[in-house]
């Protein structure tokens, strides 16, 4: 339980990081500032200017990032169980996506980026947990 808990919260730490890089570099205007304009980005001002945060959803890519690496943290140990859980976390990171569109803010394009960014970024810290010692935590990135 414990190695599943520290590979969630690694690949959620990478997500956030990237997802924050991704956002300032961006500068894409929210839905909720103007719902005529879904194409209004600004290279470098999502650093700066609040109403330009938008891509790519940080929702979106926490809640792909800790399904992810649950998903295939508990493969590699269990395929079995993965194969149940795994549609049961994606669902409900889906679902978390969707809100965001619905309550205006986020575009659909941003919950893509979001769900890509979080699930490479869970990928990438289970993508060596083949052989998983029980007897220890390992931080790995």
């Amino acid at each position: 339980v414990t190695q599943l808990g520290v590979r969630t919260s690694e690949a959620m730490i990478v997500s956030s990081l990237a997802t924050r890089l991704l956002k300032g570099a961006f500068g894409r205007q929210r839905p909720f500032e103007n719902e005529e304009k879904p194409n209004v980005f600004a290279a470098g001002r999502g650093f700066t200017t609040k109403g330009r945060t938008s891509f790519p959803s940080g929702h979106a890519s926490s809640s792909f990032a800790f399904a992810s690496a649950l998903t295939f943290a508990l493969h590699a140990r269990n395929p079995k169980t993965a194969r149940y859980i795994g549609p049961l976390l994606y669902g409900a990171a889906t679902l978390v996506g969707v809100s965001r569109v619905y309550g205006a803010h986020h575009w659909a394009s941003d919950i893509a980026a979001g769900a890509t960014v979080g699930t490479l970024s869970g990928w990438l810290v289970t993508r060596h947990d083949v052989d998983i010692g029980a007897g220890s935590v390992r931080w790995r990135f």
